[in-house]
């Protein structure tokens, strides 16, 4: 982990992670966690734990993600809904039923320990899976 140390305070580094694990199947029933993440390319600050990204100090942010899909099968409506998750309350939802899920940028602050993480939710009807490697990502840069 990268320390910047400045007049004793330590100061909110930007981080990101990308989905490098195997493809994950979307659930239907209970909303679930995405799993499987690695620091991502230009945020030497990330810090990962139970696939949550581990803010270290307080400040403002704007939160960048993206979801890759499979297109998956099924006879149902293609409807999957994505959750960026801050601690355990949802700080934006979207459903998608493309192949790729283009999230907004959410602007918020945050505190020391937050965790930022993504859940989701499928189609009773449809299956499809949550691709693996850099287009899947959760990432925060200074606002």
């Amino acid at each position: 982990m990268t320390l910047l140390v400045v007049g004793g305070t330590q100061v909110l580094m930007p981080m990101g992670m990308n989905k490098n694990t195997s493809n994950q199947p979307i659930p239907y029933g209970d909303p679930v966690k995405i799993t499987g993440w690695t620091a991502r390319d230009g945020y030497p600050g990330t810090v990962i734990s139970d696939d949550e990204l581990i803010v270290n100090a307080s400040g403002a942010v704007t939160v960048h993600w993206h979801i890759e899909l499979s297109s998956g099968s099924g006879f149902g409506p293609k409807k999957r809904q994505f959750d960026l998750m801050l601690n355990e309350e949802s700080m934006s939802s979207i459903e998608s039923g493309s192949d790729s899920a283009n999230l907004p940028d959410v602007s918020i602050t945050l505190t020391a320990g937050d965790r930022l993480w993504i859940s989701m939710i499928g189609s009773a009807y449809y299956s499809t899976t949550v691709k693996a490697g850099v287009d899947t990502y959760l990432s925060f840069d200074l606002a």
